[in-house]
């Protein structure tokens, strides 16, 4: 038994080399061998395995096959991205005109507060109306329309609801403004006069005179001929005061107050 193991291994090892391999496919193809080796052999050992035989060609192609059903997903799916566009659409349109709509909603609005600008312009000092320019000092200012005395002008102006002006006149800048917007005069009363004691020189809203609140011309006031007591705008070009007799003939600046006025625009 050792004898034919020892023989089978040197058998194994000639096959596997170069020689052997000739020698094996020599056998192979010996039909006497081959019987000889299923007699001989034992069953419960198994030889190396054979070399792969060459590939066969190829089969002949089979019939195509039946034409599958119709694909009703993908059309399904097209028509309803139709329907949902179609319903983007109509959106768009409502939505476009919602938006014409509320333009025409800014539109009036915007003309809504321009005629309110409008209102407000003629309130506080950026138009004219019968003639009155308003100042942002919550006043408007108009002229007589004619010269007269101090006590005559103030009358006019007491007449138009008003008096001769006085809390516009108290800041050199805004009586300048307020002086040169209105319509061209020359000399003009003013609300300030010391008829009531001579060298106390009051407002006519009761605020005492002093330097810092008059602006009077180098000099005045001087009581000249010891008859001035009641104060004029000198000339449109300086707006500073001069002292004058009551009795002389000059327009007045006449001086009212507005009570809707929203205090703005400067003056």
């Amino acid at each position: 038994m050792k004898l034919m193991m020892i023989s089978l291994l040197l058998l194994t090892i000639f096959i596997f080399s170069s020689n052997g391999q000739e020698y094996l496919t020599c056998l192979r193809n010996n039909d006497a061998f081959a019987d000889l080796t299923n007699q001989d052999a034992p069953s419960n050992i198994r030889g190396p395995p054979g070399y792969p035989g060459k590939r066969g060609s190829s089969g002949e192609k089979g019939d195509k096959g039946k034409q599958g059903a119709p694909c009703t997903q993908d059309e399904e799916k097209v028509n309803e991205m139709k329907d949902h566009l179609v319903e983007l659409q109509q959106q768009l349109q409502v939505a476009f005109r919602k938006l014409s709509e509320l333009n025409d909603i800014l539109q009036s609005q915007n003309n809504t507060i321009n005629t309110n600008q409008v209102d407000i312009q003629y309130l506080c000092g950026v138009a004219h109306e019968d003639g009155w320019f308003a100042s942002s000092n919550g006043y408007q200012y108009k002229m007589t329309i004619s010269a007269q005395s101090w006590q005559e002008s103030r009358m006019l102006c007491s007449k138009m609801g008003g008096d001769l002006a006085a809390v516009g006149m108290r800041n050199l800048a805004s009586r300048r403004i307020i002086f040169n917007t209105l319509p061209g005069r020359g000399s003009s009363w003013i609300g300030l006069n010391d008829l009531n004691e001579e060298g106390k020189w009051m407002w006519n809203d009761g605020v005492a005179m002093t330097r810092a609140n008059a602006g009077w011309l180098p000099n005045e006031p001087n009581n000249h001929n010891g008859n001035e007591d009641c104060a004029a705008i000198f000339t449109r070009s300086s707006t500073l005061l001069n002292d004058t007799p009551c009795s002389a003939s000059l327009y007045g600046l006449c001086e009212k107050r507005v009570k809707s006025c929203l205090n703005i625009f400067s003056v």
